[in-house]
């Protein structure tokens, strides 16, 4: 029994220090894993923080892209809109060198209702710089057009040039609330880089070429060459047919319906299949790249999460009414009905209704002739 008991001791020291082992592995497993963790965190916070870093980079290249004109139009135009509530958005589509404004469209937007009215103004318009806009460009010793015998009268298209780096985008948005008499909220700016690649997004455009498209302009690198037809539209082809308008009769009023045409059947097919949706992500990147706007970008993520609710069935496209070649000679009192009538639910101009009219007229006829016959 003594042998025995003179056992036990060295029985229980090792127990314990086995126990004690086990204790040190179950500390060192504890210690590995907090440290696995800790560097797991910490890869992490740095992935979330370079990635912040980036996203607030792509912010403020946002902001920055924006013009920082001090031209000012007048003072009463400096009111924000209210959210939810329709505003008008100045959209300009630039040639090559960015000078001129080829395109000239005002949206007139609901959020809370989907509803998008579009007008377009022809870019060889006739129009006449305001006082202001003069004024300004004396002080700066820029030109001042006068090609037609009035001082600051030329194109529409050419005031984004006349303005001069810096302020394309404030005189363009001036001479169109000026000649529209409207507020316009905000600006968007796009080239033709940025056309292309967003046709190219959305995987392409169906779309049905009334003609032969053909022209070329070395000096220009234009080059266009489609088929009539329907077809598959990639953003080459695209950037082919909105530019083209030498072989029309009414040159750019032909070329302006084929763009909203055109404008309709990209926001149809991308909307209803969800490809906007779908491809956020790649415009998101493509808009932080090559378009410019005075829009902030919060307000454009309010803006956006109401794309599903466009109501493409209630999208309206305009063109102000005139006629002219060399230049544009627009109808303002017809002008003035339009934007009534679209932006703010007025009667509609009687231009329209007297268009209506003769269309009938020739239906009723062509059935008298088929009742005839």
């Amino acid at each position: 029994m003594e042998e025995r008991r003179r056992e036990q001791p060295p029985r229980k020291q090792h127990g314990v220090r086995m126990q004690r082992n086990r204790l040190r592995q179950q500390q060192l497993r504890r210690k590995r894993r907090k440290r696995i963790i800790g560097c797991f965190v910490l890869a992490l916070l740095f992935t979330i923080g370079f990635g912040g870093v980036k996203f607030y980079a792509a912010i403020r290249n946002w902001q920055n892209k924006a013009e920082k004109s001090d031209f000012t139009a007048s003072a009463e135009k400096s009111k924000k809109p209210e959210d939810d509530k329709a505003v008008n958005i100045a959209l300009f589509g630039t040639d090559a060198d960015g000078f001129r404004s080829d395109v000239n469209i005002v949206v007139n937007y609901t959020p809370s209702t989907g509803e998008v009215h579009m007008i377009s103004v022809p870019r060889d318009t006739r129009v006449t710089m305001t006082k202001e806009m003069t004024d300004y460009l004396e002080e700066k010793g820029k030109y001042v057009p006068d090609k037609a015998g009035e001082y600051g009268e030329c194109k529409l298209t050419e005031v984004h040039a006349y303005a001069g780096e810096g302020n394309r985008s404030a005189f363009s948005v001036a001479m169109l609330e000026d000649f529209l008499d409207i507020k316009i909220d905000y600006y968007v700016k796009i080239n033709l880089n940025a056309f292309r690649e967003l046709v190219d997004i959305i995987g392409g455009v169906d779309f049905n070429v009334e003609e032969r498209l053909y022209y070329s302009d070395p000096v220009q690198g234009l080059y266009i060459d489609l088929y009539p037809g329907e077809q598959h539209l990639d953003g080459k082809k695209a950037e082919m047919l909105v530019r083209f308008r030498e072989g029309y009769a009414q040159k750019d009023l032909k070329r302006i319906q084929v763009q909203q045409n055109f404008i309709k059947a990209f926001m149809e097919q991308a909307i209803q299949n969800e490809i906007l949706m779908k491809n956020m992500n790649d415009i998101v990147k493509l808009v932080m790249k090559y378009v410019e706007t005075d829009m902030s970008f919060s307000k454009a993520v309010h803006y956006a999460k109401y794309i599903p609710k466009l109501d493409m069935s209630a999208m309206t496209m305009d063109t102000i009414p005139g006629e002219g070649r060399a230049y544009f000679e627009p109808d303002e009192e017809g002008t003035a009905e339009l934007i009534s009538y679209r932006f703010y639910g007025g009667e509609k101009p009687a231009y329209m209704v007297d268009e209506t009219s003769d269309e009938n007229e020739e239906n009723r006829e062509n059935i008298d002739e088929e009742i005839e016959e």
